[in-house]
């Protein structure tokens, strides 16, 4: 098959794709940016973890419930997860599969309780990006990126104290540093006007540092009720590296004129907003070993309306390609909800359970088989175990994401119908001292 004759030839172009990297997810949750929740307690009830922490991850979910606390901890956690994605045009009737392997997800976290007067944490997480693979030889990889990935690391110190016997207050600083990566295979024929039939590997990578900040507030409305409130900030994070074109893939001792002001290297830099969030929970004791809650929140993805790429001397590679090297996005902002239930079984074991619907932000106009997505309901199931100084969470989480058909994109190439699977696995370990 002749890859020209696979390359769109609207404004839009092949290279529509090339951002697709920025917003990756595993497709375990349709929730754009943002990774599943931190910690098998939180993801074992669905991710519904506002109003009342066991362990120090409530550095990420709620910074005010570290006054739960009554001793110094430390946390580390893992999630693992599985996803698989299929796309089949509507253009040409093939289908690609995804070749991810298992993702994995890190965190740590400490807190130090102080007399209740106060407590100090930190917490190390992963909360933006994965990564999505396709076979280089794929049908897919004909008119978009092949391998791609976006890494994030964010260091957030926190400090909580309560006001009076019934508030509990808690803010952090979030500190992040993201990386990016992408391979694309590139037809050169539009460059040459046919000219030179040829594919060249192009790649780059970048990274970049951002801060923002978070908020939260608990409320012990009685003994077995509480309401919180938690925000966060945007974090923009600037990105700079290399954008890379591949000689070996031109198949050209001279490459003709028409590519002579192409650089076989040069920078590259833009920026991704990750959105703010507001987050309202209500928590209630039913009886003494059963707590229920419910949460709703706001995830400001509508700040993602656009993207721009720059790669300096390169950029008349994305003009040719693209009309013009900033892309529309226009996501939406959505809201979330979903309810949670611990159960303390014995005095040692606890179960628990969840269910979150995440309505996707990805509008179908602008969705591309990296960041392809759908509206999904999280199904999850989580077991707890504590024995003195130690405790131990395994969770596991489905979701059921139905496919999701695509006929009006801005690129025609991405039309067709998109399947999903995912699940994900977390475990947590906590010890007190």
């Amino acid at each position: 098959m002749n890859r020209s004759v696979l390359r769109p030839t609207t404004t839009v172009g092949v290279l529509c794709a090339w951002l697709g990297w920025m917003v990756l997810t595993l497709n375990v949750n349709a929730d754009g940016f943002r990774n599943p929740p931190e910690g098998a307690i939180a993801l074992g009830q669905g991710g519904v973890r506002l109003t009342q922490s066991d362990d120090a991850t409530a550095i990420t979910h709620n910074p005010a419930n570290l006054m739960d606390l009554t001793e110094p901890e430390f946390t580390p956690t893992v999630t693992f997860g599985s996803s698989q994605k299929k796309f089949t045009s509507s253009l040409f009737g093939v289908t690609s599969e995804t070749d991810n392997p298992v993702s994995v997800l890190p965190g740590a976290y400490v807190a130090w309780p102080f007399e209740g007067d106060y407590a100090l944490g930190m917490g190390i997480t992963t909360p933006y990006g994965q990564s999505t693979h396709w076979d280089k030889s794929s049908f897919i990889s004909q008119f978009s990126p092949y391998e791609a990935s976006m890494e994030t690391i964010n260091f957030n110190p926190t400090m909580a104290t309560k006001i009076g016997k019934s508030l509990y207050v808690g803010a952090g600083i979030d500190v992040m540093w993201s990386s990016l990566s992408m391979k694309q295979l590139y037809s050169l024929s539009p460059l040459t006007g046919g000219a030179l039939n040829s594919s060249a590997d192009l790649a780059f990578e970048g990274s970049g540092v951002g801060v923002g900040g978070n908020a939260g507030l608990t409320w012990l409305v009685t003994e077995k009720q509480r309401l919180a409130l938690v925000y966060r900030s945007p974090i923009t994070v600037s990105y700079e590296g290399d954008f890379t074109i591949d000689p070996g893939n031109i198949g050209a001792t001279v490459p003709p004129p028409a590519l002579s002001s192409l650089s076989p290297q040069s920078d590259f830099e833009t920026e991704i907003e990750f959105p703010a969030t507001v987050a309202l929970g209500y928590g209630v004791k039913i009886t003494d070993t059963v707590r229920v809650e419910a949460n709703v929140e706001w995830i400001e993805h509508s700040t993602y309306d656009q993207q721009t790429l720059d790669v300096g001397r390169n950029n008349r590679l994305l003009t040719q390609a693209l009309g013009s090297n900033t892309l529309r996005e226009n996501w939406n902002d959505t809201w979330t909800v979903g309810l949670g239930l611990d159960w303390d079984a014995t005095p040692n074991w606890t179960v628990r359970s969840g269910w979150t619907y995440l309505p996707s932000p990805v509008p179908s106009e602008t969705l591309t088989p990296y960041q392809a997505e759908n509206d999904t309901h999280i199904l999850a199931a989580g077991l707890g175990y504590k024995v003195k100084s130690h405790k131990i969470d395994l969770a596991y989480a489905y979701n059921l994401m139905d496919e999701r058909t695509i006929d009006n994109n801005q690129n025609p190439y991405y039309n067709g119908t998109y399947k999903f699977d995912a699940q994900l696995v977390s475990l947590t370990y906590s010890y007190s001292f």
